[in-house]
Parts: C-alpha cells; structure tokens; sequence
C-alpha cells in the first residue's frame, strides 16, 4: 500500500527481477510494477460485507454495531467523520445513535435545512464535492450552515420498508473530491445493511417487549399450532391450571376438557376458527388435580402470508367464582319461587 503523489493510497503488485554481472556481481534490477487498488479493493469490500453480515447477528446493540462498522470501512474508505442519524417524522428531529467526528459531536439537531434533512427529504444519495456547492444551497436557501463546513460531504438514505428512517454520513473537513462514486456504491451497500440491522433491533425489543407483557399478562393465553396441540402457556395459565409449561407444551389442548361440556360447543368452536374467524364463548375445563373451573374464551387464528391458517392464540380468563356466584342466585331464585 503506498501514498499516491495527490495524497490518495494505492495498492501496488511489484515484480523484480534481479541481474548479475560475470562475477555473479548484483548489477540492478528490471522491475514490473502494476496497479492492484481496483482488486485489493474489491476483495477488502467482500471481507468487510461478510463480516458486517455476521455483525447485524451477533451485536449486542444498534452503538456497538456502527461502531463496528465504522473500523470495518476503515479499511475500504475514510471514515474518520462518520455518523448515522435517525429521522423522528413528528417532531423533525434527527437524532444520533452513533458519531465519530473530529469536529462535530452533536447528537441531536433539526432535519430542516441540513444536508442530512434533504437527503431523508429526498430519499436520495446527496454528494457534495466542493465549497461553491455547499454555497449554492445556502444562497438557494435549501440549506443553511451546521457546524463547521466540510470540503466534501456524502449522504446515504436508510429505509425500512420504502420508508426513510434516517441517513448515514461521511465527511471531509480538508479534502474537496475526497470521494468517488465507489464510496457513494460501498456507502450505498453498508446502508442497506445498516437499515436491516435497525429494523432487526426494533423488531426484537418490540418482541421482547410483546413475550413480557404476554408472561406477565393477569389472563392466561395458550398458543397451539393448527392441530391443537400446544406450543406455548404463559405463566398465568399455569398458575391456573396446575400445569407447568414442561408437562402442558406438546399436548394436544383437549387435555384440559372437563368431559361435563356439550359436545356441540366444541364442534362449533372448531368450525369457527378453522374457517378463520375468532370464537367467543365459555368452556368448563379441568385442572391437573381433577378440580373443574370455568373459563371465558376469544380464540383467534394467525395466518401466514398466504392465508393459511399456522397457529391459534387463546386469551382465557378464570371466572368460576363469578360462574358459582351466578349459579347461587339462580339457585336462591328458584328455591324463593318454590316456597311462594
């Protein structure tokens, strides 16, 4: 790898052969030296991808992955100045989960008039090479100036579904031209993976949060895979039914009829939601001990991006004592209307 003479690197491949005079005297050398960037490049560019690839699976946190990827690209670009800003559309707020700036370490600022503004407005890459450019958006009024000014700067739009998110940025403060279309191709590519890695984190705290509120929800919910057979309780149906998770997840969910219900009810339920509607009703089922209670059922079928029926959730909430509540008055009803 050396210095180019206008300040860039090169890789360069030397091929010397050396020559002797008659006495076996070293008398110089014929050297062959070619050009290897464009290939260097390209297999650096397949190593950092692979390895951002596993990085997206592995890393703990949306920081420490940027972070990462920041000393991946180190060796393709220069990315000294490199920061990701995440867009908030109801407050026109950008805001940055990750930045590594020599000058500017601003973490949250407004999206109109930036350069990072007008690339989410636009959904488009935005490179900017020289002074006189940055100047013809001020005077323009399409911008106006943040911190200190760049020589060069180069915007990437992150989208999620066909929606913008936010951007990744790179700059120059001393370098006007500092990048070519091959940073804005890589910058391109490690936005799109940055954006899957975005939504991957979302996408896991909002089922981290999901698979905690169901755990912790005060009624007891049942998933079964279309046949019926369960695949997962929730704490409270264990609670409630004497049955932990272990000895309850592979049964089929007949396991808890009291054998005191019509047969009738059952076949109408089954009728319901195969045909891909939701089922409200009662059912008397039996604990683990033998003992009976009732409960109020909504049985909904989840399908597949083809209709197709995968699995049933079952949200079930104990209500014997209202059922035996209920079944007194009827009781003392009648008993008063017998002695009438």
């Amino acid at each position: 790898r050396v210095k180019h003479k206008d300040g860039h690197y090169i890789w360069r491949e030397d091929n010397a052969t050396f020559k002797y005079d008659e006495n076996m005297q070293y008398a110089g050398a014929n050297v062959i030296c070619r050009d290897i960037t464009k290939r260097i490049q390209n297999e650096l560019i397949t190593k950092a991808q692979y390895k951002i690839a596993n990085l997206i699976l592995t890393s703990k946190n949306l920081e420490e992955l940027l972070e990462t990827i920041q000393i991946e690209l180190k060796s393709i670009i220069n990315v000294n100045n490199f920061y990701v800003a995440i867009y908030d559309k109801k407050t026109d707020l950008l805001s940055a989960p990750f930045v590594s700036d020599i000058i500017d370490k601003n973490r949250k600022w407004k999206a109109e008039k930036s350069f990072t503004g007008i690339v989410i407005k636009n959904n488009q890459t935005l490179l900017i090479n020289t002074e006189k450019e940055f100047e013809d958006y001020y005077y323009k009024g399409e911008a106006i100036l943040l911190g200190k000014q760049a020589k060069t700067w180069l915007g990437v739009p992150l989208n999620i579904n066909n929606e913008v998110i936010g951007a990744i940025v790179i700059q120059d403060y001393e370098k006007e031209y500092a990048y070519t279309e091959k940073e804005v191709e890589i910058l391109q590519f490690i936005s799109n993976q940055i954006s899957i890695a975005i939504k991957r984190k979302k996408d896991e705290q909002q089922i981290r949060l999901l698979a905690k509120s169901i755990e912790q929800s005060p009624v007891s919910i049942v998933i079964t895979n279309n046949e019926g057979i369960i695949e997962y309780v929730n704490s409270k149906f264990s609670e409630i039914s004497n049955y932990s998770s272990e000895e309850i997840i592979g049964k089929n969910v007949n396991i808890l009829k009291s054998g005191k219900q019509n047969s009738d009810v059952y076949k109408n339920l089954w009728d319901t939601i195969s045909n891909g509607n939701q089922w409200f009703g009662e059912l008397h089922n039996k604990k683990k001990n033998g003992e009976f209670y009732w409960e109020s059922v909504n049985i909904s079928p989840v399908v597949d991006e083809n209709a197709n029926i995968t699995h049933y959730v079952a949200i079930k909430e104990d209500i014997t004592e209202r059922k035996n509540i209920y079944e007194e008055l009827i009781h003392s009803k009648k008993q008063i209307e017998e002695s009438e």
